[in-house]
């Protein structure tokens, strides 16, 4: 189709130096994989190497619309802090009841992976491992570890349960047999799991390695509360309604710091304010408040109306970074870098 036709002993050549420059591409990580994987692509259609039609193909298969859907699924559960409630009931249990606890959390986090992307379950669990490794004494790694089976693990017991599972059903549909039901495949993955923790109880702690984790430098971030900036557009609901009546700043994790009007703050007497066009309001959110606010159409992050777009990190000092031991007024960090305050984990 582009006019480049590789002769047969080039064409396994070229497909195993694009792959090769594939594999050095994810390996490093300069680039995002979806781009790396995307330009392989581009590079194979281009010299011919992949028939056209055969890549479009894949535009058909149900398998990347499935896996799409099921990202949604767990973005809806992040921002409306299922995860976050789940993981708040256990570590509520953390001190009192650990290795209930941590039986708990196991079958937990076997039975959401089923049906729902591994990452955001590890990321939300990692905290509670973390606390329980503390509360029996030893290192997270030990118990960080097994985490990653068990959601991989838990993946395996139903069809959506894993990408992997659905792109093999789109290739037997494509093959003109019968499609796997969703719990086609349960009783297999319900042995595996079951194998995988008998395995990992009795093995674990002979064969896991004990070294200290970098998650054990951070804090529960269920527990931390974010200050949020925001500005009462034109077109915002808001408009003419008293700031202590709005149901938004109501809600489980969030509080109403302050109203600033032009340069006046009127966090004195809240009670008697009446929100107008250009009022900023300061709150002070949990992460999960703080991400669904980011998508109220009733009020605009300070960055989205200003000239200068501007965005607030946090970071790690890890252990072997050139900054530890020096002064921060000698680092000029605030000049710098415009780094608002640091952060300690109590000891």
């Amino acid at each position: 189709m582009f006019g480049i036709e590789l002769s047969a002993g080039a064409q396994p050549i070229a497909a195993g130096l694009i792959i090769l420059a594939m594999l050095v591409a994810f390996v490093r990580e300069v680039y995002p994989v979806e781009v790396v994987a995307i330009l392989g692509a581009i590079a194979m259609i281009v010299l011919g190497l992949l028939p056209q039609a055969d890549a479009l193909e894949v535009f058909a298969n149900p398998a990347p619309w499935t896996i799409a859907a099921l990202f949604i699924v767990v973005g809806a559960l992040v921002r409306t802090g299922a995860l976050d409630w789940i993981s708040g009931q256990a570590a509520s249990h953390v001190e009192v009841r650990p290795r209930t606890t941590l039986a708990v959390l196991v079958m937990t986090v076997l039975a959401m992976s089923a049906f729902v992307n591994n990452t955001p379950i590890v990321v939300v669990m990692i905290p509670i491992f973390v606390r329980l490794a503390a509360q029996l004494k030893m290192a997270p790694s030990r118990l960080l570890i097994p985490l990653s089976y068990f959601a991989i693990f838990g993946g395996m017991i139903t069809l959506i349960g894993t990408s992997t599972n659905l792109l093999v059903d789109g290739i037997v549909r494509e093959a003109g047999e019968r499609p796997f039901g969703i719990f086609e495949i349960t009783g297999a993955g319900l042995v595996m799991a079951a194998v995988a923790v008998a395995y990992l109880g009795l093995f674990g702690r002979h064969l896991l390695p004990e070294r200290d984790s970098m998650a054990g430098l951070l804090s529960d971030r269920s527990r931390m509360r974010f200050f949020t900036e925001a500005v009462i557009p034109p077109d915002s609901n808001l408009i003419g309604r008293e700031a202590t009546d709005v149901q938004l700043f109501k809600r489980d994790g969030v509080r109403l710091v302050d109203v600033i009007r032009g340069d006046a703050s009127l966090r004195r007497n809240l009670a008697g304010v009446t929100l107008e066009v250009g009022d900023r309001v300061v709150l002070r959110t949990a992460m999960t408040e703080l991400l669904s606010l980011q998508r109220n159409k009733a009020l605009r992050r300070v960055d989205q109306v200003s000239a200068v777009e501007t965005t607030t990190v946090e970071c790690l000092i890890t252990p072997d970074c050139k900054m530890v031991g020096r002064r921060m007024g000698d680092l000029r960090l605030r000049r710098r870098f415009g780094v608002v305050s640091p952060r300690r984990a109590p000891a």
